[in-house]
């Protein structure tokens, strides 16, 4: 990242450079005369393009539309069309290569190619041909915790999916403070055996100029906090007139005292996900659309089509050859171009502040996967793309490219292991009047290529959870019951199904608990698939081929953990899983919501009750319509040398660990 590229610098580069040719007219007549048979137009029909969105395999594959649109008599022989695309330069004759752009000038093209063909295809704009004359004439373009040193476990962190890849929350602790983020606030609060010290709040909008921000995930790392968040401010246009501009904000905190506010990087795009190392090197993914009118859109325009990013408010615009690029400029998503914008930081560094690398990739992110050495992209609905990118030191390189039939749950449906991608996916189709769901689990080696697979299991179900270890994956479904199905991946060519196991309900979300026992938490349901409230089950796996349930509790209620794994507390080694719980209780005058975090352990292959430590009360009144304002319950808990810490934006509260009673209480 050591050079970088203003908007002067780029006006200089689209005019001096020169463009390599790709693209004949004829061979995009010919791909698109292909549209035309029957086979393909049965297939794409069943699509929604509406809902879907580019994916992220757009910058390394070709996805042939079926819109009548480009159809149109003498478009393909028209001698403007001509020059723009042999502006799009042609680094490999394979499909799925990885390549970088050679400049500005193939960005443009390329991105005023696609949305010419978008506006044709949905009907968009009536100047098609103006569009393609103005072109020419521009120039041709795992709970986890800290131990001291007699080993007693200090305090608590995130669950990590992978050894030595650090997990962002909404609170974090280093054993002496406590910071959750609330919309646009840190709460930050001094703690010692079980007391509250001090406590204090800090608006990150002060730090940031933004019409609208909203913190993600926060971060501790070597006397820094690290929080992530989302801003957004209004731009208009003459095409849209107003749309938001999200945009990820990383703001470094000085942890020493109170906060010391020492920096913030921004990237455009919406915020999506992050990994950090534990030897501090973090990256950061978000989404960016291009929001530009093809009417309009000159190569001048550099807000346009280039993706930006700030350091402490000044900009530079990303490197043409961090660029990735797609081999052709047809997809059949979105009517948009679009960014995966990843970045990466050396929070060792002299200026953390500033990324040591950036890549931006055409196209779209989902669920993100990420190892010591890899970082994983998913994106898709009838199809998951999938593109792995090499992670070290800070830098950012693409790799491979694949794809999978289905869509992926969440992240844990994901894993690599001795050189091996698994990844669990259900695959739905419409069958004459109604859904049909089938789901598989593929083995692909580090090029994304398949290596093996199973599929035709949880008929009619859909993949809620997937827990992989080692050579074994436990994956669960749902529709009416919870299958839970064992796996073995010990022969990557070919997966054996050992087992299937039902019970009523689901996992949402499932855990190791110690060998040859497995935690599982997620909804209790009737026998016909509704959901009625919260249940966990404790699985005995020490035979897959042989699964039980050791024992269950049912209970009515909401809770975010069946949504949010990261709302669970879950440690093997003191013995006790906890969660937030939400109880109604309706009266003909009154309406009203109790919220509790509640404990249990695991005894004598029984679940027992170990306590709970009440939060706030909502109260609705049916005859006033009085509504207790500031109302919100729990949502994590933090263990700090011998005790527990509940956090909601409005209310903390503390309790002893052994006798789960409550100790101290701090409100906001």
């Amino acid at each position: 990242m050591s050079e970088k590229y203003s908007a002067e610098d780029i006006k200089k580069n689209l005019s001096a450079e020169s463009i390599p040719k790709k693209l004949e007219p004829e061979n995009i007549k010919l791909m698109l005369d292909n549209l035309n048979a029957p086979e393909i137009r049965k297939r794409r029909i069943r699509k929604s393009t509406i809902t879907r969105i580019t994916s992220i395999a757009a910058a390394f594959t070709i996805v042939l539309g079926t819109s009548v649109y480009f159809a149109k008599s003498g478009l393909f022989e028209h001698n403007s069309l001509k020059t723009l695309t042999n502006d799009i330069s042609d680094k490999s004759d394979d499909p799925q290569s990885i390549r970088t752009a050679d400049s500005y000038k193939e960005v443009y093209s390329y991105f005023k190619i696609k949305k010419l063909f978008s506006s044709l295809k949905f009907g968009a704009f009536n100047k098609s041909e103006d569009i393609v004359e103005e072109a020419v004439t521009s120039d041709g373009l795992k709970e986890t915790g800290y131990e001291d040193e007699s080993g007693e476990l200090n305090y608590s962190d995130t669950y990590n999916q992978e050894d030595g890849v650090l997990e962002a929350d909404i609170v974090k602790t280093d054993g002496k403070n406590i910071y959750y983020a609330s919309e646009n606030k840190i709460r930050a609060v001094k703690v010692m055996n079980g007391n509250f010290t001090d406590s204090y709040t800090i608006d990150l909008q002060e730090n940031i100029d933004s019409e609208y921000l909203y913190i993600q995930d926060l971060y501790i790392y070597n006397d820094k906090l690290v929080v992530l968040s989302t801003s957004s401010m209004d731009i208009v246009d003459d095409y849209h007139d107003s749309y938001d501009n999200p945009a990820t904000c990383i703001s470094f905190f000085n942890t020493e005292g109170q906060l010391d506010y020492i920096g913030t990087y921004m990237q455009e795009g919406e915020y999506n996900d992050v990994r950090m190392m534990t030897d501090g090197y973090l990256y950061v993914v978000s989404n960016d659309k291009k929001h530009y009118s093809a009417e309009n859109f000159k190569k001048d325009d550099i807000d346009e089509y280039i993706p930006e990013y700030s350091v402490n408010g000044k900009s530079e615009y990303v490197k043409p050859e961090c660029i990735v690029m797609p081999p052709n400029i047809f997809d059949d998503y979105y009517s948009y171009a679009s960014y995966i914008n990843i970045a990466g930081f050396n929070l060792n560094g002299s200026d953390i502040t500033a990324p040591c690398d950036m890549k931006s990739v055409a196209g779209y992110s989902g669920n993100v996967y990420c190892t010591l050495e890899n970082l994983y992209i998913t994106f898709g609905n009838s199809d998951t793309q999938i593109t792995r990118f090499s992670i070290d030191g800070g830098i950012i390189n693409p790799q491979a490219t694949g794809k999978v039939s289905g869509s992926v749950n969440d992240q844990f449906s994901m894993s690599e292991y001795n050189g091996y991608f698994r990844i669990a996916t259900t695959i739905s189709s419409f069958d004459v009047d109604r859904m049909t769901y089938n789901n598989a689990l593929y083995v692909l080696d580090m090029n994304l290529n398949e290596v093996g697979s199973i599929s035709d299991f949880g008929i009619d179900e859909i993949i809620r959870s997937v827990n992989f270890s080692g050579d074994l994956a436990y994956v669960v479904t749902f529709m009416k019951t919870d299958p839970l199905y064992a796996v073995d991946l010990s022969d990557p060519s070919k997966p054996v199904m050992l087992d299937e196991f039902k019970i009523t309900g689901y996992s949402s979300y499932m855990q190791k608990w110690t060998n040859g026992l497995l935690f599982g938490f997620g909804s209790s349901a009737d026998e016909d698939g509704r959901e009625t409230g919260i249940k966990f089950t404790m699985f005995d796996n020490s035979d897959p081929a042989e699964l039980e349930a050791v024992d269950s509790i049912e209970m009515e209620g909401w809770s975010e953990a069946r949504y949010e794994r990261k709302a669970l507390f879950i440690n093997p080694e003191m013995n006790l899983i906890g969660f937030p719980v939400e109880k109604n209780e309706h009266t003909d005058e009154y309406g009203k919501t109790d919220s509790f975090y509640e404990f249990y352990s695991f005894e004598n292959n029984k679940f027992v009750f170990k306590g709970a430590v009440k939060g706030m009360t909502h109260m609705y009144n049916h005859t006033s319509g009085v509504v207790t304002e500031n109302y919100t319950p729990f949502s994590r808990a933090v263990y700090i040398n011998g005790y527990i810490y509940f956090v909601s934006a409005n209310m903390f509260k503390s309790a002893d660990l052994n006798t789960i009673t409550e100790i101290d209480c701090i409100e906001f």
